[in-house]
């Protein structure tokens, strides 16, 4: 798994009609755990801030990372310690197998719990930080445009400072691995809305994502390969 490290500035459509303009202290381009984090920290010194975020507020934290891969983890660290607990002088009987559909069930709801009680709209509100859905691009150092999905765009002005907190995507490894074109494959981002368990599985890269996903499947039953460049 590749990773890419993005700040982004977005150009400006030549056609837009602008809505009434919004004034904040702090504008955060990102509602990923860091852009949460700034926006809090903000309003915790009386500041008002306001997060830009054209996807679900959370990030990679929420949705593709630290807690799918954590709820993955744990249903991993179950159907292991069934296995081997004849060790501890507990039998289990039968054979121990894996519902992937009910496993990315418990992920989803987990993620959704943790959305709903961290880092919804709602509660952002709650916290004095307002949220604009929609892509940004800057129009001046001070000046960012936001264009919603329906083509609406709002003028906002940052009357102290703006964090660019974009974050990372996954990129095609195509130039390193010749013939990836002709096999199916998945990132990071898409493994968590697998429903069934692959019976074997090749992991390419060796970071955090990398070697839990490559033990978490491993325990839940695939057979796992993990190519790393160290």
């Amino acid at each position: 798994m590749y990773w890419n490290r993005v700040m982004l500035c977005f150009l400006a459509s030549p056609s837009i009609t602008i809505s009434s303009g919004l004034s904040y202290d702090l504008v955060v381009i990102g509602g990923g755990s860091a852009g949460l984090t700034a926006a809090k920290f903000a309003t915790t010194f009386g500041k008002s801030a306001v997060i830009i975020e054209k996807a679900k507020l959370g990030g990679d934290c929420t949705w593709t990372g630290c807690v799918p891969s954590k709820a993955l983890l744990k249903s991993a660290s179950i159907a292991h310690a069934a296995r081997t607990a004849n060790k501890y002088g507990v039998k289990i009987a039968g054979e121990v197998t894996t519902d992937m559909k009910e496993v990315m069930e418990r992920v989803k709801s987990i993620q959704e719990h943790i959305y709903e009680e961290d880092d919804s709209i709602e509660v952002m509100k709650g916290l004095g930080v307002d949220t604009i859905e929609g892509s940004a691009f800057f129009d001046a150092a001070n000046v960012l445009k936001v264009t919603d999905a329906g083509g609406k765009v709002t003028e906002v002005y940052a009357k102290e400072g703006v964090v660019i907190a974009s974050g990372a995507k996954p990129i095609k490894p195509d130039k390193f691995i010749d013939g990836l074109d002709s096999v199916k494959y998945i990132t990071y981002e898409e493994v968590f809305d697998l429903d069934y368990l692959p019976k074997k599985m090749t992991i390419v890269g060796g970071g955090p994502i990398g070697c839990e996903l490559a033990q978490a499947f491993a325990r839940l039953g695939s057979q796992v390969t993990q190519i790393a460049s160290r």
